[in-house]
Formats: structure tokens, C-alpha cells, sequence
């Protein structure tokens, strides 16, 4: 940055990048392990145009099915990913890891799908970061590690068990389950008076006057056009 008085070209930049940062494989494909070609729920279909996307949609499954790189374990120090063991599905387009949130709705696909191993695994990744970290962080990113999302681990337990029965699954998890729960209580609740009535409400501001990193850019722009604006 000296070099360039603050203010490189963006070959600079690039050159940069090239000679200091190595490329990601962080993560891999992941072949699923309960993929069926015809899940039940197109029997169920009778209009052969929509059993016919239906069908199509079961195909991207595949294409989003992802699984952390082991090296990511063994050297946690040169990445952000957080690691989990099991195979996820990813939201797709720039969200190439796990988000809390989007893989509710990821799991209500996947459970109507057959996929009850897979739906489970993404659930046990969730679980594995309430024991690592005490709550289920934004996504799969250090970064994340200020701020989660709407918690909606208990409705993803929930709906797996209308599918899969696994009761004795539940009765192993519910410790964790509490654990996710008190943190939210504790952590990011706050009093709402309203009519000589208080209520309480979760909520999700973040503890930190910096942007977030992942939009650090567009953030920063963004900011600096409307100082412009206003002055």
C-alpha cells in the first residue's frame, strides 16, 4: 500500500493476491449417500409437467452436495471454514458453506426427498457447534462467530422426527437442544414495554462497530456514498 500511495490498481491488487494467497479447496463434491432417483413424493404428483420438475428438482441435490475438505481440520489456522464432519447441502450461487437458517429449509426439502441420513447429518453439524461454541453462529465461518440467525435448530429436530421416529435420537440431543435455547434466553433477549405491558424478544445486533467482514467492500462503498450524499 505504500508502494502505490494508498491507492493500488486493481492489477496490483490481483498480483498481490496471486503471490500471497493460495487457491481454495476447502470444500469438495460430496456424492449423497440416500439420493433415490424417485423419491415417494413424486408418486403423489399427478400432473406429469410438475411430477416432471419435481423430478428435475430432486437432481440438484446433487449439485449442491458438499463435504469440508479433512485438511481444513488439520490445519484450521489457514482457513475460516469451520469444520464439521458430516456432508451439508449448500444454498447455492455466492453461499458456497452452511447458513443456519436457509438449511431449515433446506432439511424440510431434504426430508421430503427420503433423505433422512443426510437431513440428519446437517442437523448433527448444527448440534456439534452448540457443544464447540455454546449457540449455532450465522453460518459456517469464524466470522460468523458474532451473530446467528433466526434458531431454528429445534424446528429442524422437529421436523425430522415426524419423518424419521428416531425418538432415541431426541433423547440423546436434548442437553445440546437446552444448551442452543439458554443461550438465547441469556445472550439475546431483551425487554419490550408496550402498554404498561413488558414482553421479552430475541434479537440479533452484533457487538461490533466494524462491517462485516464477508460484505466488507460493499459495506465501506456503500457508507462512502452517502457521506457523499450528505456532505
Amino acid at each position: 500500500m505504500n508502494k502505490t500511495g494508498n491507492n493500488p490498481t486493481r492489477s496490483q491488487v490481483a498480483q498481490y493476491v496471486e503471490e500471497n494467497f493460495g487457491s481454495s479447496n476447502e470444500l469438495v463434491n460430496w456424492t449423497l449417500p440416500d439420493w433415490t432417483e424417485n423419491p415417494l413424493i413424486l408418486k403423489r404428483i399427478h400432473e406429469t409437467k410438475y411430477r416432471e420438475w419435481a423430478r428435475a428438482l430432486n437432481d440438484v441435490w446433487k449439485e449442491l452436495a458438499r463435504k469440508i475438505n479433512p485438511e481444513v481440520a488439520k490445519h484450521p489456522d489457514r482457513h475460516s471454514l469451520i469444520y464439521v464432519n458430516n456432508g451439508f447441502i449448500v444454498p447455492g450461487g455466492r453461499f458456497k458453506e452452511f447458513y443456519y437458517w436457509d438449511s431449515y429449509w433446506v432439511i424440510e426439502g431434504l426430508l421430503l426427498s427420503d433423505m433422512y441420513q443426510t437431513a440428519r447429518g446437517m442437523i448433527d453439524n448444527f448440534l456439534y457447534m452448540v457443544k464447540k461454541y455454546g449457540f449455532i453462529p450465522n453460518g459456517g465461518r469464524i466470522y460468523y462467530l458474532m451473530r446467528s440467525q433466526p434458531p431454528l435448530i429445534h424446528l429442524m429436530v422437529s421436523r425430522y422426527l415426524e419423518y424419521a421416529k428416531d425418538y432415541d435420537y431426541l433423547r440423546a440431543i436434548i442437553p445440546t437442544l437446552e444448551k442452543e435455547f439458554a443461550f438465547w434466553q441469556t445472550e439475546k433477549m431483551i425487554e419490550v414495554k408496550k402498554d404498561g405491558r413488558t414482553y421479552k424478544m430475541g434479537h440479533y445486533v452484533v457487538n461490533s462497530p466494524r462491517p462485516r467482514p464477508e460484505s466488507y467492500r460493499s459495506v465501506v462503498l456503500t457508507l462512502s456514498l452517502r457521506q457523499n450524499f450528505i456532505h
